[in-house]
């Protein structure tokens, strides 16, 4: 129950390196535009890492479903659970701008010479990423709605004859115009 673990799993969190590794390494030369395997080696490296992607984020959709169900779910974020929460968005988000400058830099270095199936992997993984990070912003929402409110400290005025005679006297030295 509590003890639900509120991290990125081991495989997730290697397939969002692996990722980044293959985006960095790829390479459009003219020796690559006329071969399909090396396409197929990098689309399939790319799929390999979304496919895991996708299996964290049904996890996180469970743990979500899991915390919502709950007859207490502040149970679920103890101490412990919320710095692991708060560096698992860290890492993920990290990640995600990591992955988003990387291939931003491939498209402006290569641009039309990246092919389609290329493109596409990368776009599903882009969007598999987004999903992770919104799953995991879903579960830190419900966190921060069920933290009770901090109360504000509020200014307290106490009427005072020291007081009444310092606003007489702040009074009478303005001047209006």
């Amino acid at each position: 129950m509590s003890a639900l673990c509120l991290a990125l799993s081991s495989n997730a969190s290697a397939s969002l390196i692996d990722a980044q590794q293959v985006a960095i390494n790829y390479d459009v030369s003219d020796e690559q535009l006329s071969s399909k395997g090396s396409h197929a080696a990098f689309t399939k490296a790319m799929a390999e890492a979304k496919q895991a992607i996708d299996e964290e984020t049904k996890g996180w959709q469970e743990k979500y479903s899991e915390i919502e169900s709950s007859d207490n779910p502040i149970q679920y974020f103890h101490a412990g659970n919320v710095a692991q929460l708060e560096s698992t968005d860290l890492i993920v988000r990290g990640n995600e701008m990591m992955l988003r400058v990387q291939v931003e830099e491939l498209f402006s270095k290569f641009g039309e010479k990246i092919p389609s199936e290329v493109a596409l992997s990368i776009r599903q993984l882009r969007i598999s990423v987004a999903k992770l990070r919104m799953s995991i912003t879903n579960v830190m929402d419900m966190e921060k709605q069920l933290r009770p409110a901090i109360s504000a400290d509020k200014a307290s005025f106490t009427m005072t004859p020291d007081a009444l005679e310092s606003m007489k006297a702040a009074t009478k030295n303005a001047y209006f115009h």
